[in-house]
């Protein structure tokens, strides 16, 4: 094996282990999860002081429970993957980490027989949905963004990626308690579809936001 490449490579995970020692208090596999936990109180902020909470929440507790516990089981896998990406040497945890989400997302789908639309049937838009969980989730992303810059990631856009991604699941997971729109297809189509709207732009913001 060349041995310039040995020497890189210790280099590299030498100053990966020095990086932002000076800066940050708690050490990255405590701080995401704290981060995670902020994000998430943010995206709840935001959701009740613009939108507020459904008035028949608690006639709709079923419903807005898979909707929240699906996208904290994403949040979660995406918060195991985050930490692996963003200090080298680690090793990646595999992606069956998000299964649980997906899996919970088809049973709700596949069980659903109220008949709902995939397009809502509340007068709320998929684009209203999708824009708020969008706006409840940036304030998060860019907390997770600024926590994992503090682990010196060798690859900046998929970790940036996998912020976005939590950051998505988590503004869906708060969403959750004002969205209107409980077909079990909507919920697998369109929260889907707003956190992959996260996630790539968290690529492209942590391709230079995380570089070192």
């Amino acid at each position: 094996m060349d041995t310039r490449h040995i020497e890189t490579d210790s280099l590299i995970h030498q100053l990966a282990g020095e990086a932002g020692q000076g800066t940050r208090a708690l050490p990255l596999a405590a701080a995401l999860p704290l981060a995670g936990g902020l994000a998430l109180a943010l995206a709840l902020l935001v959701v009740i002081l613009w939108i507020g909470a459904r008035a028949d929440l608690s006639a709709h507790l079923g419903a807005t429970a898979f909707k929240a516990a699906g996208m904290l089981l994403l949040a979660a896998g995406g918060l195991w993957l985050a930490a692996g990406a963003a200090e080298p040497g680690r090793t990646m945890p595999t992606p069956l980490v998000l299964l649980p989400a997906v899996l919970l997302l088809l049973v709700r789908a596949l069980t659903d027989t109220s008949g709902l639309s995939v397009f809502g049937n509340s007068g709320v838009s998929v684009t209203d949905c999708v824009t708020a969980v969008l706006v409840a989730a940036s304030p998060g992303l860019v907390l997770l963004l600024v926590v994992l810059r503090g682990g010196a990631p060798e690859h900046p856009a998929r970790t940036g990626a996998l912020a976005g991604l939590v950051a998505g699941a988590l503004g869906a997971a708060a969403y959750a308690i004002a969205c209107r729109n409980d077909a079990g297809s909507f919920l697998i189509v369109w929260y889907p579809l707003a956190v992959a709207l996260m996630t790539a732009a968290g690529a492209l913001i942590g391709r230079w936001a995380l570089r070192w």
